[in-house]
């Protein structure tokens, strides 16, 4: 991944963790300030109306440089589901979350029926 700003280029080769793109971003840019993860996933939701998976979910959770936690992630998501302020549409042997009030939710089985013909 090439990063360019300004005339520098900073490229990070092969595989790396989210980390190493911090640090590329952070160094073209000093002032770029990174939002604190929220408390519960249900900001998450309204930001990303389309749906995020569960393992997005614990990556955008995760403080700092901290592992993600995906089952502290579902029982989170899990309980939002259940006070009717988020829905799972399962996909494979995930989920997609949406925010309850996103408006039109995406019709899962429908796209993938599509994608399938």
């Amino acid at each position: 991944m090439v990063f360019e700003l300004g005339g520098t280029r900073l490229v990070a080769g092969g595989f790396q963790p989210v980390e190493a793109y911090d640090v590329l971003v952070t160094n073209l840019d000093p002032t770029v300030h990174r939002e604190p993860p929220p408390e519960t996933p249900e900001p998450l939701l309204e930001r990303f109306r389309d749906g995020l998976t569960t393992q997005e979910v614990a990556a955008l959770l995760a403080h700092g440089n901290d592992t993600p936690d995906r089952p502290a992630a579902e029982a989170a998501l899990l309980e939002l589901v259940a006070t009717g302020a988020a829905v799972r549409h399962p996909l494979g042997d995930d989920a997609v979350w949406q925010s309850a009030t996103a408006g039109e939710a995406m019709d899962f089985a429908a796209r993938d029926a599509v994608a399938v013909s």
